[in-house]
C-alpha cells in the first residue's frame, strides 16, 4: 500500500473510532509498527492528529467521547435486530442490568412491545435515556438508577459513587454492548469508567450477554475487558466463520462452559 493511501485509511479508522494506538493501527493495516510511527509523524506535522501518551486521535476532536445522541444515529437497523434478539433471553421476572449504550436502548425499545414481560422486570441502569423511555411508557417494573456523576453527553451515570452503588447489587443476567471486537475475539473498549463499570456488573451477574454489531469487528479498543467466550451468550450480525466458530468452540471446552452465539439477521 502506498504512503498516502495508508494515511488516508489512518484518518479513516481515527474518524470511526474515539481514539487508537500504533499497535491497533498496525495490525488493522498489517504493517510494522515503526511503518506506522513514521505515517503519524507526517500527520502531526500536517496538523492532521495529535499523539497522546500511547493513544492518537484526530485533530479537531473536543473530546474522544462520541456524543450519545451522535451514536443513536449509527447503525439503526442493526441495533434493532441485536436488541430484539436479545430481548427473547429475557424472562419472566428477571432482574437485569442494562449500561448505558444506544443497543441497550433499542433492547428495551423491543421490550416496551412485550409489555407483560417488561412489567415483570427488576431493571437495574445507569442510563438515563432508558430511565426516560421506561417513564414514557409508564410502565409498573422495578427500575434501580445508578447513582453517581452524570455525563450529560452520554446520557449516563458513572464515577467511584457509581462504582460503590454497584457492589451492593447483583442481577439475573448484565447485557453489555461491545465497544469493539479483536480478531482473537478480546472485547475491548476506550473508557476506563466504562470498563469499570462492565467488569463489576459482570462480577455481579448470573449470565452475561454481549451484544455486538458487524462494525466492531475487528476493531481493538484501548482497554480489555474479557474474552468473548467469557460470555454465556453473544447476539451478534456478524459472520465468524468456520475457523472463528471452531476457535469458540475450543475455548469453551478449556474454560469448561458455553458461549452460545445467536445470530441477528
Amino acid at each position: 500500500m502506498k504512503v498516502q493511501k495508508r494515511q488516508e485509511e489512518i484518518l479513516k479508522i481515527l474518524s470511526e473510532v474515539p481514539i487508537s494506538t500504533i499497535q491497533n493501527l498496525a495490525n488493522e493495516l498489517a504493517v510494522s509498527a515503526e511503518t506506522i510511527r513514521k505515517d503519524l509523524k507526517q500527520l502531526a506535522d500536517e496538523d492532521k492528529i495529535i499523539q497522546t501518551h500511547g493513544g492518537v486521535v484526530l485533530k479537531g476532536k473536543k473530546t474522544s467521547y462520541f456524543p450519545f445522541d451522535y451514536r443513536v444515529k449509527i447503525s439503526t437497523s442493526k441495533k434493532i435486530k441485536i436488541g430484539k434478539e436479545a430481548s427473547k433471553l429475557i424472562e419472566f421476572g428477571d432482574t437485569i442490568f442494562l449500561e448505558s449504550s444506544t443497543t441497550c436502548l433499542a433492547l428495551v425499545q423491543e421490550l416496551c412491545q412485550r409489555k407483560e414481560i417488561l412489567n415483570s422486570l427488576t431493571i437495574v441502569t445507569n442510563s438515563l435515556s432508558i430511565v426516560v423511555l421506561l417513564e414514557k411508557e409508564e410502565v409498573s417494573s422495578k427500575v434501580l438508577f445508578v447513582g453517581g456523576w452524570i455525563d450529560f453527553s452520554q446520557h449516563s451515570t458513572n464515577g467511584f459513587m457509581a462504582m460503590d452503588f454497584l457492589e451492593k447489587v447483583y442481577v439475573n443476567k448484565t447485557f453489555i454492548s461491545g465497544a469493539a471486537l479483536s480478531r482473537d475475539l478480546m472485547v475491548t473498549g476506550y473508557y476506563e469508567q466504562d470498563i469499570l463499570l462492565q467488569r463489576k456488573m459482570m462480577e455481579h451477574a448470573e449470565q452475561n450477554i454481549l451484544m455486538v454489531d458487524e462494525k466492531k469487528y475487528p476493531k481493538q479498543g484501548f482497554l480489555q475487558l474479557a474474552q468473548m467466550s467469557e460470555f454465556d451468550y453473544v447476539v451478534s450480525d456478524i459472520d465468524f466463520g468456520k475457523e472463528v466458530n471452531e476457535n469458540i468452540q475450543q475455548n469453551n471446552e478449556k474454560l469448561g462452559k458455553s458461549c452460545h452465539i445467536i445470530t441477528a439477521n
